[in-house]
């Protein structure tokens, strides 16, 4: 059963109101309490947006992992995509990134597979014979040159990326938060070495190293010195 899933908006909704308060917060006497209490209503608006869109992509998430055993998602370069001016804001109010995150940690615990599978071409390819469409961003909706098939730009790239999932089944090295467990591209589980409050390695860590002075027990040298 397909499913498609359309993101609130949040921060385009809330644009005009954002607006007007930004424009009266620019009228303001700096140095002044109005101004101050303009500020702390620009800054309460964009943290309701915050909430709103981490509540959505909580629920999403939970639901994806409730309801499926294996979930596949694009690896998609986030850093540069944003560099586009005309998709940046849209990218950001969506929460692409969020929504990967927080799938991934659920998914550990629900011993769920979740794999990232390469975005190239996923939105031009046909899910059905393979052709390649060379078509603008903003048609969403399009016919196939190879076999004649009307196609939804986003169904038919879903399809594509489950089917390229077994090809590029392989380990997530991204960087993850210190200790924490994080998925692997095949479902398996992975940690970072832990580190101390001042970020070096810690004595849990095989990167850690004793400080000056330190002489190893002979419980801790084993049979490896004389």
């Amino acid at each position: 059963m397909e499913e498609k899933v359309e993101h609130p908006r949040f921060l385009r909704k809330a644009e005009t109101r954002l607006k007007h308060i930004r424009r009266t917060l620019s009228h303001k006497k700096k140095g002044s309490k109005s101004r101050d209490k303009a500020r702390r209503r620009v800054a309460s608006l964009h943290s309701r947006v915050r909430r709103q869109r981490l509540d959505f992509n909580h629920k999403l998430s939970t639901m994806l992992v409730k309801e499926h055993g294996f979930i596949a998602f694009e690896d998609l370069r986030i850093r540069n995509m944003v560099r586009n001016r005309a998709l940046a804001k849209s990218i950001h109010d969506a929460g692409w990134g969020q929504i990967v995150k927080l799938t991934e940690y659920k998914a550990v615990k629900a011993s769920s597979m979740l794999v990232r599978v390469p975005a190239a071409y996923s939105t031009q390819e046909c899910s059905y014979c393979g052709t390649l469409n060379k078509i603008a961003l903003n048609i969403r909706t399009f016919e196939c040159i190879g076999c004649r098939r009307l196609l939804d730009r986003d169904t038919n790239a879903a399809r594509v990326v489950l089917k390229a999932r077994s090809s590029h089944c392989r380990p997530d090295h991204r960087k993850g938060r210190a200790g924490h467990a994080r998925t692997q591209a095949c479902g398996d589980q992975a940690s970072t070495p832990p580190v101390n409050r001042r970020g070096k390695p810690g004595r849990g860590s095989r990167n850690y190293m004793p400080r000056k002075g330190w002489k190893p027990t002979a419980s801790a040298v084993g049979g490896c010195h004389s």
